[in-house]
């Protein structure tokens, strides 16, 4: 009996300890754990696990609505993607996507539609769909079902360039995104306002947040941000951005008090707190602001949408150069040293 009466409080003291330790290392994680990481930590953690992630895919839209009292009342700009993105070679990054373009009126939209691929520091585009427009359709007859491969030897023709100042160009464009891509590491610049109700998605249970841009993050971000920027810009761009700089802080304010607190809503797996799903919506008034005062929009309001769904984090993918392409002269031979094509490219 004294052996019993020696044992139990033993056994008790192990079997908490046990407990204590599943639940401080998440081995036993209910939603009632109190050593379980807090909402914000999890948005925290979210997000560095998107810029630490190898590859992950993405499908999502973007929309712009504008409204006004004129003809037409209602103007449609929107945007559709799937893409895929490949960082397990940093140096040979891959991407692959499909993207939709349309704009017009509710009820007389017309789009455009192609593929993409990234293959390092090649660029390959694919036009699937055209307007029904017979100028269109005449200017960029071969481009349609073509898959067309723009590389550095084709840009640096283009520019009237030699491929040594354009790579040194590249290297500029890549220091200056891993500058970019530093800060906003640094910065917190979303905080969780409110826990809404989850929900499973790819059959996952998910913490369902509503968060805000913070506004003192927002308003320091900027000028930090550009001053990065300013490393990289000509003697003349140097110059409009420092005079951008002046008086920001006041001018910030200006439109931040006009255009509101910035919301949106994010989904995080509680598995494994990877982004799952982010959606968001913001109407801008257009007459509060005196850039429109003397527009045709002026009494205009501005919606802005936008839903992006994350899937398949450092998952195996096959991304592939096109099996069959033609380079960008073989397709437009008049383009070396004349026209100009874009020096940064998606993807880069």
């Amino acid at each position: 009996m004294l052996r019993i009466k020696i044992l139990v409080p033993i056994i008790a003291t192990v079997a908490a300890a046990a407990v204590v330790g599943l639940l401080a290392f998440q081995i036993w994680n209910p939603s009632w754990n109190p050593f379980g990481l807090s909402p914000q930590q999890r948005l925290d953690k979210a997000i560095a696990n998107l810029f630490l992630a190898e590859t992950f895919k993405t499908d999502g839209f973007l929309d712009f609505e504008i409204k006004t009292e004129e003809e037409p009342e209602n103007f449609i700009i929107s945007f559709r993607f799937s893409t895929k993105v490949d960082k397990k070679e940093p140096e040979n990054t891959k991407t692959e996507g499909s993207y939709n373009l349309g704009f017009g009126e509710q009820g007389f939209e017309i789009s455009i539609a192609g593929d993409i691929k990234t293959i390092g520091e090649d660029f390959y585009f694919k036009i699937t769909s055209l307007p029904d427009f017979p100028l269109l359709s005449v200017m960029l007859k071969g481009l349609e079902n073509q898959w067309i491969k723009i590389d550095k030897e084709t840009l640096a023709k283009t520019r009237g360039e030699k491929i040594e100042d354009l790579e040194q160009k590249k290297e500029e464009q890549k220091k200056l995104w891993q500058d970019l891509t530093s800060l906003f590491k640094r910065r917190k610049m979303f905080e969780v306002k409110e826990k809404l109700k989850g929900e499973e998605i790819d059959r996952e249970k998910t913490l369902h947040l509503l968060v805000k841009v913070r506004r003192e993050e927002l308003r320091t971000l900027i000028p930090e941000l550009l001053k990065i920027i300013e490393r990289y810009s000509t003697e003349e761009q140097k110059v409009e951005l420092q005079e951008f700089l002046k008086d920001f802080p006041q001018k910030f304010d200006e439109v931040y008090d006009k255009v509101g607190e910035i919301n949106f809503e994010v989904w995080i797996s509680k598995k494994d707190n990877y982004l799952k799903k982010l959606k968001g919506e913001k109407e801008f008034d257009l007459s509060k602001f005196e850039q429109f005062q003397t527009s045709s929009i002026k009494e205009g309001k501005i919606k802005i949408k936008f839903d992006a769904r994350f899937s398949l984090f450092n998952q195996k993918m096959k991304i592939e150069i096109p099996e069959s392409f033609k380079k960008l002269d073989e397709v437009f031979p008049q383009i070396p040293g004349g026209g100009s094509l874009p020096l940064f490219l998606p993807g880069k």
